[in-house]
């Protein structure tokens, strides 16, 4: 059921103190829907999203110290390639992407009957690919057409993608091990630029890894998590855990596999001022957005995987005169808030509010709280329903950590990291 619209509840209000200007009204409106959504957790507030992580880029890096341009020649392009399946419905010129790896690109030349590839130019060798047979091929993705996989037969030196969007935002270490880096620009096949100047040694050639271990919500409406969890495992990621905590644990970020913890870090507020201008990075913020929470994952994912995630979302303001409420928020519920709040307001010097009573803010005010209390109560069904059973029913990740040796146990936590829990 459609609730009440902003504009309604406006002329409802100015049905008490008709001298009340008609903007006014509205920001009563406005700032008392704004507390009633923010201060109670209803049903309409979460919303779904999935973090995306792309398998692992490695290779080499020639590095600088106090420089935060690297070079890098990553691992994995392809040198020999060929079709399985030539799929239908092609056009020449379509260009298809590989998946295993990143940006790899087939540019389509010909086509037969029913839009089969007839003839093809692999048209970017990418990075971070590996063989696959024709038992087991490649698919792909692109064009205007389907069904057209590639077995990779030989891999070499490869190349970054270089538009300054599909690794930007990805973490990047050197060595295997911290400090963590942050790409912030790719603007060529070659060349990254990290958000610090690098802090080791100079050296032509380190190994590196770029992996996709901070999470940030792609969400623009993304308020708090709620949950984060592994399908795959059938678990939910530890979320209580600070950085500092971590540190103590795994300070060389060594640990490589499936993730069990999701720690709290900082706010993306200065990788955002690093971005181009007016280009986003691989989940789509850009220099524009608003900062929000980052958080790491560990131990890192170096696979292809997807993170479904419960969040509570910032339920939108009244701008529009047709915006109107959400779920059990009535305009009854609003107009008596803003009611009360009208009581309370003097006026100005020059037009003092007749309305102004202490006493009748008392009589609204409860009045809103009893409303407040029975939506709640109709909501609580809608909440259990669609939330605690769907997600509560997922079980945490194993503690202690699976995947992590008594070697590691006894020289990463001396004083006793295994306890009873969070």
């Amino acid at each position: 059921m459609a609730g009440d619209s902003y504009i309604d509840m406006a002329r409802r209000l100015r049905l008490w103190s008709p001298t009340l200007p008609f903007p006014l009204a509205q920001q009563f409106i406005k700032n008392r829907y704004r507390q009633t959504v923010n201060d109670q957790t209803w049903s309409f507030s979460y919303a779904e999203g999935q973090m995306t992580v792309f398998a692992s880029i490695f290779g080499n890096a020639a590095v600088i110290r106090t420089s935060n341009t690297v070079v890098l020649t990553p691992n994995g392009g392809i040198t020999g390639i060929s079709i399985v399946s030539a799929g239908v419905n092609f056009q020449a010129g379509d260009v298809i992407y590989l998946v295993g790896g990143c940006n790899a690109q087939v540019t389509v030349n010909t086509v037969g009957g029913g839009g089969q590839i007839a003839t093809w130019t692999l048209s970017n060798v990418g990075c971070g690919y590996s063989t696959s047979s024709t038992q087991s091929p490649s698919q792909s993705y692109g064009g205007n057409g389907t069904g057209a996989t590639f077995s990779i037969t030989s891999v070499g030196n490869g190349v970054l993608p270089g538009d300054n969007t599909t690794i930007v935002g990805r973490q990047i270490l050197f060595g295997g091990l911290a400090p963590i880096y942050t790409i912030v620009q790719n603007p060529d096949t070659q060349t990254v630029v990290i958000d610090q100047n690098v802090g080791i040694q100079t050296q032509s050639q380190i190994s590196f890894e770029v992996s996709c271990i901070y999470f940030t919500s792609e969400r623009t409406d993304f308020e708090r998590l709620e949950t984060f969890k592994d399908t795959v495992n059938s678990w939910q990621l530890w979320r209580d855990v600070a950085a500092d905590e971590l540190n103590a644990w795994d300070a060389q970020r060594s640990s490589a596999g499936t993730p069990t913890i999701l720690a709290n870090l900082t706010y993306n507020t200065e990788y955002l001022a690093l971005l181009t201008p007016g280009i986003p990075d691989y989940i789509g913020l850009s220099s524009t957005s608003t900062p929000n929470v980052r958080q790491e994952i560990w131990p890192r994912q170096q696979a292809d995987y997807v993170y479904p995630y419960l969040y509570k979302r910032a339920v939108p303001d009244l701008q529009n005169n047709t915006d109107t409420t959400l779920g059990a928020v009535t305009g009854d519920i609003i107009v008596e808030g803003a009611l009360a709040d009208l009581c309370m307001w003097p006026g100005t010097p020059e037009v003092p509010n007749p309305k102004r009573n202490p006493v009748e803010y008392n009589i609204h005010q409860k009045r809103y709280n009893d409303l407040v209390d029975r939506a709640k109560y109709r909501d609580h069904a809608i909440i259990e329903r669609d939330v605690k059973n769907a997600y509560m029913n997922t079980s945490y990740a194993p503690w202690p950590f699976d995947g992590l040796s008594a070697r590691f146990y006894q020289n990463h936590a001396p004083t006793g990291l295994v306890y009873g829990g969070f």
